[in-house]
């Protein structure tokens, strides 16, 4: 590979960083107001996220999860709200590796 391509190709990846960061933290507080908005805690207060008993063992079953809930609570998420809320709870529960992030390097 020449010289200029390597260097385009270097630049293209450091100047993408900053929109991906600001896509993951917007993603992140969209997650956040859904959830509250949601009132989840409601039910799952007494059923703390990712406790030894969780049946979350991968991020696509935590995805699945949420649109469990999601339908069966009538809230009429979309599929990227759904997303969101999954992003959110990962970040601050269950820490699963997320299979649409690894895509997105």
């Amino acid at each position: 590979m020449k010289p200029i391509k390597i260097t385009l190709l270097l630049a293209g990846c450091i100047t993408s960083l900053p929109i991906l960061a600001e896509t993951t933290s917007e993603k992140l507080q969209m997650g956040r107001a859904f959830f509250n908005e949601g009132n989840c805690m409601a039910c799952h207060a007494s059923r703390p996220f990712a406790s030894e008993t969780s049946r979350i063992k991968n991020y696509p079953a935590l995805n699945t999860m949420v649109e469990t809930c999601n339908t069966n609570l009538g809230l009429g998420w979309f599929p990227d709200e759904v997303e969101a809320v999954s992003h959110f709870l990962n970040t601050h529960y269950y820490k699963l590796p997320n299979p649409a992030l690894a895509n997105e390097d």
